[in-house]
């Protein structure tokens, strides 16, 4: 399989050694050469041993020389549209787009959904929590124990940038890259979209219908060296069936918590990543007798989400398989989610609920 990365950063890098693992031709391209040898001396080697010869770096100039059969978009997402429309016209059998994968802005969501329709090839984006085995085993989990009638979905991501900051060792601050910025798909809504987005997922899967409304409460901060970002907020979801769902995210927290709880008449279940180190958790309790339970227990480097993320692709690219709609990783959820997201933003700083149409892709008080 020959792969295209277009980005140099430290997703670029966990998507390159996720794909040389399994043998694939790897192109990583940059605008920027200090990216580009930043990647080969010092990030990939730092994480993983010693660089591999075999990925070959480019600049953008010479990145579509060959033909790929998957591309990946690890930019800024400001970028990522006008990426996904030129990666489009070299006609790749799937393009991933790096989450989120706009930023909170209707012309762009908008426009983003008309590509999306005339694409010509599956577009996907990179929620791999979506895939993780932590979610996979949630689930089955679901479908063998049942949780009864379901009541509430809570999903949470609390967990400081500084993690992201230790993985870029090259940003001096938030204000370096988009992170800092709430308009440029930084902040706590989008760029902790993970908690956001699973909780998507789960009201999808347990049929609860479309998102009618959004109510959100945010801690917007403003200084000369960020500009504005929303440093926490929390979003009160109203869906079709009347069951209520609660999104929190920050990006202060010390000690991370990151998980999603589904609530129901006869059980609860609790998906959590990063329990311990290197461990997730998936728990069942039943709600009527405190001593029937079931727990699973996952261990896992960094890297797992991704290598659940390309098995996905690969699987896509050897099928030739061309409905979007059906994939778990479908750019077409992870564009609901920034329009949830965007929403949600305005809710916060209007003080008012907003409405939602998906089928216009557009939002109102």
């Amino acid at each position: 399989m020959k792969i295209g990365i277009i980005g140099a950063g430290s997703i670029g890098n966990h998507l390159a050694f996720s794909w040389r693992k399994i043998g694939a031709d790897v192109t990583v391209c940059d605008i920027s050469k200090d990216a580009l040898d930043r990647f080969k001396m010092e990030t990939y080697p730092s994480r993983y041993g010693v660089f591999d010869n075999k990925i070959r770096l480019v600049n953008k100039d010479q990145f579509y020389s060959t033909n790929y059969d998957a591309i990946f978009i690890g930019t800024p997402p400001e970028s990522h549209l006008e990426l996904l429309r030129e990666a489009i016209l070299f006609d790749p059998k799937v393009i991933c787009v790096e989450k989120p994968v706009v930023p909170p802005d209707l012309d762009l969501i908008q426009s983003f959904a008309k590509v999306l329709k005339m694409a010509n090839c599956i577009v996907l984006a990179g929620y791999n929590h979506r895939v993780g085995r932590n979610t996979i085993i949630a689930q089955s989990l679901l479908e063998t124990f049942k949780i009864g009638e379901v009541q509430k979905i809570e999903s949470v991501v609390l967990e400081s940038w500084n993690g992201i900051l230790a993985a870029h060792p090259w940003l001096k601050g938030p204000e370096d890259s988009y992170l800092g910025y709430t308009n440029r798909g930084g902040g706590a809504t989008f760029e902790h979209s993970h908690g956001l987005d699973l909780w998507c997922y789960y009201a999808d899967r347990l049929r609860l219908g479309q998102v009618l409304s959004v109510s959100a409460r945010a801690k917007f901060s403003v200084n000369k060296s960020y500009g504005e970002f929303d440093e926490r907020i929390e979003i009160a979801l109203e869906t079709e069936s009347g069951v209520p769902g609660i999104v929190r995210q920050d990006v202060t927290t010390a000690v991370a918590e990151k998980w999603v709880e589904i609530s129901g008449s006869q059980a609860t279940l609790r998906s959590t990543v990063g329990l311990e180190h290197a461990t997730d958790a998936v728990t069942w309790r039943s709600s009527t007798d405190q001593n029937i339970s079931v727990e699973c227990r996952i261990s896992k480097p960094r890297y797992d989400d991704f290598d659940q993320e390309i098995t996905k692709v690969a699987e896509l690219i050897i099928s030739g398989s061309k409905n979007p709609l059906l994939h778990e990783l479908s750019a077409f959820r992870a564009l609901e989610t920034a329009l949830i997201g965007s929403a949600s933003i305005l809710s916060a700083k209007s003080d008012r609920r907003v409405f939602l149409d998906f089928q216009n892709w557009t939002y109102s008080t």
